[in-house]
């Protein structure tokens, strides 16, 4: 098992690493921002499991502001996608539970300025990683 820092601002992840993935292997990437009661401030949390749904990495990053919630939502994204590039996982599906964030990342869109910056960030990151897709999920 190896560590990594992503940056000093975000805790520890841990992950165990993997060879390339093939269609059975892709990974998927699963994130959420979280508004915290105590100081409305936000946390963003991204998983990254493989095709059988075992655990690869984790990251939980605190922010020091109280961000929208759709700007949250981008950065939980950016965050996941940035923590699959710097440990070289690709084939990456990414699920999302905010449908706003799903459609614009789906349509290659960023018109809308609250978040412009954010989304092209993603798509940055897109040219060096292969994403197949950006899902959305239903919570219930």
């Amino acid at each position: 098992m190896t560590t990594a820092n992503i940056s000093p601002t975000k805790l520890s992840i841990s992950s165990l690493p993997i060879g390339g993935t093939d269609m059975a292997g892709r990974l998927k990437l699963n994130v959420d921002a979280d508004i915290l009661e105590s100081d409305g401030k936000l946390d963003y949390g991204v998983v990254i499991h493989d095709h059988l749904g075992g655990y690869l990495a984790f990251a939980v990053t605190p922010t020091a502001c109280a961000l929208s919630p759709l700007i949250a939502e981008a950065m939980a994204v950016l965050n996941g996608m940035q923590l699959c590039y710097k440990l070289s996982y690709n084939g990456v599906e990414v699920e999302i539970d905010c449908q706003r964030v799903a459609k614009l990342l789906n349509k290659k869109e960023f018109c809308y300025a609250e978040f412009k910056i954010v989304l092209q960030d993603i798509f940055d990151i897109c040219t060096n990683l292969k994403v197949f897709k950006f899902l959305l999920c239903n919570c219930l």
